[in-house]
């Protein structure tokens, strides 16, 4: 075969790929979104799938086909108009919509949410429906991600209205620092046995999401954090006025090692 011939077959082969991508159809997409980026649950007909309800929940998980319908069917009745509110003295958000993507094509309605009258609570029915199941989905099906390795270096920090309370920082052996408020640094040292010991207090929430439901909003918070190189820090998000099924347990577990960090502080 002559190099011409060749090269002519590579051409044909090139256009013939790129107008096979070309061909390729977009999936069909369908969103509800309460909030750009913090609110919203999504589907595709290829069954990927994604809740979330700000950092609390925000699971990627996958849906079948049939739910895919289904959840398209609760949402049928939405394409004409959207969700609008009928209150004409109230001021609905515009901010959330309604999106469907056929055939590559996107349509969206809006949604709004800040209403109050029966006959819009009568309206939002199906949206109501699709959510509890999204959600149900999503809980049931979402998995952890693949272990990391062990952590080198951990933290345990407390704040108010951003300010630093008291900061603790342990290396998997090495030396330790203790900060209070904007003071100086207190160095102590850990071994990578008074480490593990440390690590194992909090062991159960490694890699588990924690829910926190919350009674008030201006008390202190804080974090665990697993630190790792070359991986992005793991925490584990708390505040004074979490009240979920674990609270009570995190709360245990920051007495425990309170206690014993202040004992490798030499805290009396």
């Amino acid at each position: 075969m002559t190099r011409v011939a060749i090269i002519l077959l590579l051409l044909l082969g090139s256009a013939f790929s790129a107008g096979a991508a070309r061909a390729q159809p977009t999936p069909d997409r369908i969103a509800v979104v309460w909030h750009e980026d913090v609110m919203f649950f999504s589907l595709e007909e290829t069954g990927a799938a994604r809740f979330r309800v700000g950092d609390s929940e925000d699971w990627s998980f996958q849906v079948t086909p049939r739910e895919y319908r289904r959840i398209r069917d609760l949402l049928r009745p939405y394409r004409e108009g959207g969700l609008v509110c009928d209150d004409p003295n109230a001021n609905p958000s515009r901010a959330g919509y309604i999106l469907w993507r056929d055939d590559g094509r996107e349509l969206r309605r809006p949604h709004e949410t800040l209403c109050y009258t029966d006959r819009h609570d009568a309206a939002s029915r199906n949206i109501s429906r699709a959510y509890d199941l999204m959600q149900a989905w999503a809980r049931a099906r979402w998995t952890p991600p693949p272990a990391l390795p062990a952590p080198e270096r951990m933290t345990l920090v407390w704040r108010s209205w951003g300010n630093r309370l008291v900061e603790w920082t342990l290396p998997r052996g090495g030396e330790g620092r203790y900060i209070r408020g904007d003071g100086p640094a207190v160095a102590f040292p850990v071994s990578v046995e008074q480490f593990d010991a440390f690590r194992a207090v909090f062991a159960p929430y490694e890699g588990v999401r924690f829910e926190c439901r919350r009674t008030m909003t201006d008390g202190a918070y804080g974090s665990v954090i697993w630190s790792q190189s070359g991986h992005e820090d793991q925490a584990l998000n708390f505040d004074a006025g979490c009240l979920s099924g674990d609270a009570a347990d995190v709360f245990e577990r920051l007495d425990q090692a309170e206690v014993m960090l202040n004992g490798l502080k030499g805290t009396p």
